[in-house]
């Protein structure tokens, strides 16, 4: 996680010192994408580091403390991890993706991941909301709008039929 923050912040530098050839517009676009992907990869680094915490205090406790306490709390807590990792992907593959139908395809599967428990819907729509509020394209903010009402209602958001497939 640590080496994708650092090389999106070189994409960022990489595209301000570009700014100048590639005009305003798209370095405010190209920036924002970048800077909201590596927002959403925060609170992976910060599951990790709870793991970690958990960890240590695991190894420090000694006797003190039932082992087997910490290591559920350890388990549950890894599971919630990578579930977000899974979840922090595919909304910055959201913010990042340029084709309508290939959006509707990772939305439709972000709810298929969140709409498993209320906090992880929650978790979901606060971070699309940001999308609906900040984002510069409507097909994004489109897509996160109506990925937003398929979670509040509970409901899954049907995935996009293959071209193949409608014959």
């Amino acid at each position: 996680m640590h080496e994708a923050r650092k090389h999106l912040k070189k994409v960022r530098a990489l595209i301000r010192l570009l700014r100048p050839a590639t005009g305003e517009a798209f370095y405010k676009d190209e920036n924002a994408a970048m800077r909201q992907a590596a927002g959403r990869m925060s609170s992976i680094r910060d599951s990790h580091v709870r793991v970690q915490t958990i960890e240590k205090l695991t190894a420090k406790s000694g006797k003190r403390r039932t082992p087997a306490a910490f290591a559920r709390i350890r388990t549950a807590m890894a599971d919630q991890k990578q579930i977000r990792v899974g979840l922090q992907i595919k909304l910055a593959l959201l913010s990042l993706v340029q084709d309508y139908r290939r959006l509707q395809e990772v939305a439709a599967s972000v709810v298929d991941v969140a709409n498993r428990s209320p906090e992880l819907s929650k978790f979901v729509s606060d971070q699309l909301n940001m999308f609906v509020i900040s984002s510069p394209r409507t097909a994004l903010r489109v897509i996160a709008g109506s990925t937003m009402q398929s979670l509040n209602a509970g409901n899954p958001l049907p995935h996009p039929v293959d071209e193949g497939q409608k014959r």
